[in-house]
């Protein structure tokens, strides 16, 4: 059985995926989803060695976490289109997403959404 989240983004409420009563949640407090919580841990305890990331905000938690995992030895895939960002002064969101789909290529396996596979 799985129940649907609700979660708070800028002050709105949003449905977040379902999620399993065996999913790991970790509550981290910066970029990175490994330091000072038990993800590695827990993915460890599962045997899990193959990582999909995705989420908010492209060119601090998405970056950090991608690196992380490699640096940890995960095989990561990042979601080429499952990331975003916000605009700023400088650079769009869509320019910093691409900037960084390109960058972490070097490292990581980039696949859209409809490529990406569970199994």
């Amino acid at each position: 059985m799985s129940q649907m989240n609700v979660v708070r983004l800028a002050g709105r409420s949003i449905r977040a995926l379902r999620q399993k009563e065996n999913a790991i949640v970790v509550d981290k407090s910066g970029p990175d989803a490994f330091e000072g919580t038990n993800l590695a841990q827990e993915l460890q305890a599962r045997n899990i060695g193959r990582l999909v990331i995705a989420g908010v905000q492209t060119e601090l938690c998405v970056n950090t976490t991608c690196r992380r995992a490699v640096q940890l030895g995960y095989e990561v895939i990042l979601v080429q289109d499952g990331h975003t960002t916000f605009d700023w002064d400088e650079i769009s969101a869509a320019d910093t997403i691409r900037k960084h789909n390109e960058e972490l290529s070097a490292m990581v396996d980039v696949q859209p959404a409809a490529q990406v596979s569970f199994i």
